[in-house]
């Protein structure tokens, strides 16, 4: 079981001063390394400069984008450890997407014919 691939979120803190083109590079370095790691990208959002809690190496500003990718779960620690060496990322942060939605809709309904 654990080769099924599960859906995940992620976000990517990159140096604020990467032009488009590094950006670009960036994504497709990221999709290459998602790759390696047996999985793939569903989606890439990017959120734009956005100033930091805190700072990180002295910066108090970074880019941000926001990937959703499906991966096995035994890779996802892999894949942190690889992105953490991609020179421009700041922070790379990961969650498991969860299916809350639709468990939340199920018990809607149960509790709307009860009524």
């Amino acid at each position: 079981m654990s080769s099924l691939n599960r859906d995940y979120e992620g976000i990517l803190i990159v140096h604020p001063e990467s032009g488009e083109a590094q950006i670009g590079k960036l994504q497709a370095q990221f999709a290459e390394l998602v790759s390696h790691h047996r999985g793939r990208i569903l989606e890439t959002t990017p959120l734009g400069k956005r100033r930091l809690t805190t700072k990180i190496k002295k910066l108090s500003e970074g880019i941000y984008l926001q990937i959703r990718f499906q991966l096995p779960p035994s890779e996802v620690e892999g894949l942190r450890k690889s992105s953490g060496m991609m020179e421009t990322v700041l922070r790379f942060f990961t969650v498991q997407e969860s299916r809350s939605k639709a468990v939340g809709s199920k018990e809607e309904k149960a509790n709307g014919e009860s009524q």
